[in-house]
Order: C-alpha cells, then sequence, then structure tokens
C-alpha cells in the first residue's frame, strides 16, 4: 500500500543503530544474512561513519591483519593476532569466492575454536591447509592446529590457498616504511588480488557501491598525505586510513522509502500518513542550548537564534511539536491509531 510512515527522533544519532537493526530484522528480515541482496524498506536520513559500512569494516579487517608472525607453538599461546578477529576477516561474505569454500572455511574455523585457541596467524591457516612456508614441508613447522604436525587435506579450498600465498607474500615484501601513497596502492593491490567483492553469485547493492565510491575517494585523500606524514609503518598508515574512515560521514543517496527514519528539522514541511515520535525524553525536548562560544550571548539573544537560550530552546521545541501534529492526519483510523503517537523512553538507559 502506498502508506507513509515517518519515525522522528529529537535525537537521532543516539537512536540510529538500534533502528537500522530492529526494522531490518522486522521489515526486511532476509537481510540480516551478510549473502542476501537487495534493498531496505526504509530510509534514515542520517548518515553513518564510513568505518561502520559492512563493506568497508570488511575490507578494513583484512588491512589490519599484522605482519607475518612464526607459527604458533604447541598450546597456542605465541605470536599472531586474535584468533577471532582473524577468522572474522579471512570469513568475510565479501572475499568468499564460492559455497563450497564457505563451508570449508567454516570448518577450519569451528577446528580454532575446538583447540581453544588465543591467538593465530595467516601462517597458521597456510599450515592447516597442508602447505609449509618458504617452500618447505608443512610438517617443519610445528602448529597446534594440525596436531603433532600431521597433514590434512581441505577439499574446496584449493583457490583460498592461492590467495593465502598472495596474502603472505605482501606482508612479508616491500620496505618496513613507505608513504601513504605507495601504501594506498598496495592496499588496493592487496584486496583485489583476494578476491575483494568478487564472490561468486554476489552482485553490489546501491548501498554498496556507494560506500565504495566513497572509499575511493577516502583513499585519494590518504594518497594526498605523502608531505604531512612522510614514510610510515604499515601499522600507522592502517590507523590513520581507519580514522579517517571512522570520522567521515557518508550518507546512501536511496530513494522514497515506505518508512521514513529522522530527525526534527527534516521533518519540517512534510506529510506523512503516520508519524512515530519516539525519544522524548527531558534531555531530547527541550532541546539543550548550544550558543555558538565563539559570538557574544548577547548578539545571539538579539537576533532570536535557535538554541541560543533556553527560552529559545524551548520555543523551537514547541514550533517543531506543532508542525510535527499537524504533520499526519489526527483523527483516529479504523485501527484505532492516531496520525501521530509520541513515546518516550522508561529509564534513562532506553
Amino acid at each position: 500500500p502506498d502508506i507513509r510512515i515517518a519515525v522522528i527522533a529529537p535525537n537521532l544519532g543516539r537512536y540510529r543503530g538500534y533502528i537500522e537493526k530492529e526494522f531490518r530484522a522486522e521489515l526486511t528480515p532476509s537481510l540480516v544474512f551478510p549473502w542476501e541482496v537487495g534493498e531496505d524498506a526504509f530510509n534514515i536520513s542520517l548518515g553513518e561513519p564510513l568505518a561502520d559500512c559492512p563493506i568497508i569494516s570488511a575490507a578494513l579487517a583484512v588491512l589490519s591483519i599484522p605482519p607475518l608472525t612464526p607459527p604458533l607453538a604447541k598450546g597456542g599461546l605465541g605470536g599472531g593476532m586474535d584468533a577471532v578477529q582473524l577468522l572474522r576477516a579471512v570469513l568475510s561474505p565479501y572475499m568468499l569466492c564460492s559455497q563450497p569454500e564457505f563451508t570449508a572455511l567454516s570448518r577450519l574455523d569451528k577446528e580454532l575454536k575446538e583447540k581453544n585457541l588465543v591467538k593465530a596467524s595467516l601462517l597458521d591457516l597456510k599450515a592447516m591447509l597442508g602447505r609449509g612456508a618458504s617452500n618447505r614441508p608443512p610438517s617443519s613447522y610445528p602448529s597446534p592446529l594440525m596436531g603433532e604436525g600431521r597433514v590434512r587435506a581441505n577439499a574446496g579450498l584449493e583457490d583460498f590457498g592461492k590467495r593465502l600465498n598472495l596474502w603472505i607474500d605482501s606482508l612479508d615484501s616491500g620496505p618496513e616504511k613507505r608513504l601513504p601513497s605507495v601504501w594506498a596502492t598496495h592496499f588496493i593491490s592487496l584486496v583485489q588480488g583476494l578476491g575483494f567483492m568478487r564472490p561468486s553469485g554476489h552482485a553490489l547493492t546501491s548501498a554498496e557501491y556507494q560506500a565504495l565510491e566513497a572509499w575511493k575517494e577516502l583513499l585519494e585523500g590518504f594518497s594526498s598525505l605523502d608531505d604531512v606524514l612522510g614514510r610510515i609503518t604499515r601499522e600507522d598508515s592502517v590507523r590513520k586510513l581507519r580514522d579517517m574512515a571512522s570520522s567521515t560521514l557518508h550518507q546512501n543517496e536511496a530513494g522514497e522509502r515506505p518508512v521514513e527514519a529522522m530527525g526534527i528539522l527534516e521533518s519540517s514541511g512534510m506529510f506523512f500518513d503516520k508519524v512515530w515520535l519516539m525519544g522524548c525524553d527531558e534531555e531530547a525536548l527541550p532541546p539543550q542550548p548550544s550558543p555558538n562560544p565563539f559570538i557574544p550571548l548577547s548578539l545571539l539573544q538579539r537576533h532570536g537564534v535557535r538554541l541560543s537560550t533556553h527560552e529559545r530552546a524551548g520555543l523551537f521545541a514547541k514550533t517543531a511539536l506543532r508542525r510535527i501534529f499537524k504533520s499526519a492526519p489526527s483523527p483516529l483510523d479504523k485501527g484505532g491509531l492516531r496520525g501521530v503517537e509520541a513515546s518516550y523512553p522508561l529509564s534513562r538507559d532506553e
């Protein structure tokens, strides 16, 4: 049905994550699974940090794999990185090429968990595939993943083994410190070589495509920092890239959706069939004054700048609420629902 529903939150940033999670689970439950392709039935007017976009988060997880360390000693508490983070990067749905490969890698994930390993490395994964590093026999590298040096065949992981070799070579080659532009080129080559975003049967959604375009712009900006940062290590370059992605607000361009989540200002002048005004607590309505510290308060008061004083904040809240309650029909419909429903949290942490 052609019904427009608005979810208006005075503090949309506070509730954005909850809205996205719950609305997706209720309105488009199939999209909860990363391998499902489709569009959400809702739109949120407030963007999110680029680093929080699933496809960019997966790319950063791949780049965050640290330089190589020797395979673990028996007991699993040696070098490497957190085993959960390592497997999360390896099992990324944006990098898997086939369902058999996902199944085979899931078996390796199960084996890691059964061993109760705290840390692991790419070399350990290579040992699990029955291959050794530097062309040595696998049994030459004692690894708790193999169990007394036993070689285990893993059907379905032949292609992954090739990409794993490329991954290991990329971490074990080149100078330790490089210019940001060189690191950017290296990162692009790595994720492309790993088959990132080329899994079988997966097509880019509009949101993923736009996130990737924003990612390319971010890498261009990172490449321009040669004169500022100079030569830096891989760890520092990934940390800087993550900081830049976290501070970059990304908003997907999307058409109209049946459900629109927005802030109070965005809802001004719009009309809907139903409106849910949520989060109406004492800290949100009226909002706390936030005068510009670089402009005299007397000047702000004289020109009636919004949120410059408690009085102006209260007037803004009254005007905004009046507009919201006029944005949807007020009489009860056949289901006994009003055009505008308001709610507030029952406790401070809700």
